[in-house]
């Protein structure tokens, strides 16, 4: 997935994996649950980064562009540098559903292999859904959990699916994106990997924007909104690495155009699937600092790319990159 490779919307440097989502490194599987009915285009997208993480915490660091969000489990990540939770993306409403369903799992899976569970740190991220979507009813439930789970998976959509059916994203219609790259340090091969939820930006703040072809007076929805950001790695790096990594999202974003409004939150989670105790030195995280900016920057377009134009709650509508975009 992730954009065509004979895309012309941006350039690569750096060779993305087999499938160009983050599913291609090894463990990680993401899910969704999809709902698109009437007045709702909301979701839920669960990245589980292993299976049974909780008693096999892998290294991890959170990093806030801007903190108008409302994350769940961050300050304990970024206190002990790891994560033992499945990753929910969802709306600003769901994310107490979501952190419950989290938690309410883990605690049985715990339960039936006979291990007390006394303490969880739930991983919740968010963005603000309601433009096109009528938040306040609360349409996401402790099912749509569960079928997010259920559909886990290596392949997996990406666009107006999951959290991302809701969201718009530089005037367009956005959501799921991903990608991932290949690097090669010292003779070793490393993949990193992306996912993110866009919620932001305005059609002329877009690095594409000549190339829109949208009607007269289109849009009338503010900069608000937010971006969530998970990266991945099979490199093996430590908390205060993977800070540095997190760091470098920023820069993906501004390629895209991002410029990182008041009300936008931009939150940053990037973790490491390699628990040994190894670790790279800091000189060798150039290659992984390039992956992450092209990694961010191509997830965001690829947002865009796959998502399919919508009409939600009052009526409004939201074009797909796809259908005004020209050559």
């Amino acid at each position: 997935m992730g954009l065509p490779n004979n895309t012309d919307l941006l350039k690569r440097r750096l060779p993305t994996g087999e499938k160009n989502l983050i599913t291609d490194l090894d463990g990680i599987r993401v899910g969704h649950a999809t709902l698109h009915q009437g007045d709702i285009h909301t979701g839920v997208t669960i990245l589980s980064p292993r299976e049974n993480i909780y008693p096999n915490p892998l290294p991890a660091a959170c990093h806030v562009i801007n903190g108008f969000s409302k994350p769940i489990g961050f300050i304990q990540v970024d206190e002990l540098g790891t994560i033992e939770s499945p990753i929910g993306l969802t709306n600003t409403f769901a994310i107490g559903t979501l952190a419950d369903g989290l938690i309410k799992r883990v605690v049985k899976e715990q339960s039936d292999v006979n291990q007390q569970i006394g303490s969880f740190n739930s991983v919740v991220m968010e963005c603000n859904d309601s433009y096109l979507s009528d938040m306040k009813s609360f349409p996401v439930l402790p099912e749509h959990v569960t079928a997010a789970f259920d559909d886990l998976s290596i392949e997996f959509l990406e666009g107006d699916v999951g959290a991302g059916s809701g969201m718009v994203c530089y005037g367009l219609k956005g959501g799921i994106g991903s990608s991932s790259r290949i690097i090669d340090i010292k003779g070793k091969t490393y993949t990193l990997g992306c996912l993110v939820l866009t919620n932001f930006g305005q059609p002329d703040d877009l690095i594409l924007r000549d190339r829109l072809d949208l009607p007269a007076n289109y849009l009338s929805k503010d900069q608000t909104g937010s971006v969530v950001i998970v990266l991945a790695s099979d490199a093996p790096l430590d908390h205060r690495q993977l800070k540095r990594i997190s760091r470098r999202a920023q820069s993906g974003l501004a390629r895209t155009g991002a410029y990182v409004s008041h009300g936008s939150g931009e939150i940053v989670l990037a973790f490491s699937t390699d628990r040994s105790s190894d670790r790279l030195i800091d000189p060798d995280l150039d290659r992984l600092f390039l992956a992450t900016v092209e990694a961010v920057e191509e997830s965001v377009l690829s947002s865009l790319w796959h998502a399919n134009s919508v009409v939600g709650y009052h009526n409004r509508q939201v074009l797909a990159l796809k259908d005004v975009l020209t050559p």
